[in-house]
């Protein structure tokens, strides 16, 4: 009987293992866009997040997009200052989109990064939602 339970125990824990899943770090954000972080002048950086797994994919979704005149947005995910992602560019509320890791970026769970937004045109954007690394 004890080595059924024992067989059972260890079954059970075998199948929990495989069960679960990493689940990465998402992190809410919100940009105070101004000309100050045009393009080529200057990067928003901020709202670092921990990696949870091997993915060579990072995501960004826009929830809110309080604007005046008619700024874009783009937004990277960086490591300090280099960009280690593909760019996306906003213009208003969008869902998830998916950023790549260039091909020479160690993107493992455990990784630390921080997305980073820049603004082309002029005037000013609050932009929030969310990201996971």
């Amino acid at each position: 009987m004890k080595k059924v339970i024992a067989l059972l125990f260890t079954i059970m824990v075998c199948l929990v293992g495989t069960c679960m899943t990493a689940s990465a770090q998402t992190r809410e954000f919100t940009f105070h866009m101004n000309e100050k972080y045009l393009h080529g002048r200057d990067v928003n950086y901020g709202y670092f997040a921990k990696k949870a797994d091997n993915e060579r994919s990072a995501y960004v979704t826009v929830t809110s997009f309080v604007k005046t005149q008619a700024p874009e947005i783009s937004m990277h995910v960086g490591s300090g200052t280099r960009e280690v992602t593909t760019c996306s560019t906003w213009r208003s509320v969008a869902p998830k989109r998916r950023l790549d890791y260039h091909g020479d970026v160690s993107a493992k769970a455990g990784s630390k990064f921080n997305l980073c937004a820049e603004q082309f045109g002029k005037g000013t954007a609050v932009v929030s939602g969310r990201w996971t690394p």
